[in-house]
């Protein structure tokens, strides 16, 4: 069983949005490298793997309401942090970007939309802009994301969750 953050949903049974978003990641998720962001803690109180799947999940139900391209923001949510090295370096947020971009074309062929998304999910901190809508709803999704992870965590361990 697997729940992105704040959701009821096991997003791998059988509830019909989550074989919906399976559909589209399934082939990620089987991967190895992918399956090795477990290993990875992030933003503090979570691993890389959950953070990304709760980018991809949010980001794939808000493009799928706005009827925008669901497929390419589920799947570019779950590669934007597809790096394997600790993250606490100088230059990382400026790095990691296109280490992800070069480990997702390692596990499938990306469209434009997936590779802009994945390349530009830190603008602002980042100079270049994302050019594609979905690129924009994975890069906010990735810092509310961060934001709630963190918050939760911190909450949980001080007793308030």
């Amino acid at each position: 069983m697997m729940k992105a953050i704040f959701s009821g949903i096991d997003i791998t049974g059988n509830d019909p949005v989550a074989k919906e978003y399976m559909e589209c990641v399934k082939d990620i998720f089987c991967d190895s490298s992918f399956k090795n962001l477990k290993d990875f803690t992030h933003h503090r109180y979570t691993c890389r793997l959950m953070h990304s799947v709760n980018v991809s999940y949010y980001s794939f139900l808000l493009c799928r309401k706005l009827g925008w391209n669901k497929h390419a923001a589920a799947r570019a949510g779950l590669m934007h942090d597809l790096y394997h090295y600790d993250s606490r370096g100088k230059s990382h947020f400026r790095l990691h970007p296109g280490y992800a971009r070069d480990n997702a074309l390692k596990i499938c062929r990306l469209d434009p939309v997936e590779e802009d998304a994945i390349l530009k999910h830190m603008w602002p901190v980042t100079k270049h802009r994302p050019i594609y809508r979905e690129a924009y709803v994975v890069c906010i999704t990735d810092k509310l994301c961060a934001t709630a992870e963190y918050l939760y965590g911190r909450f949980a361990r001080i007793g308030i969750l």
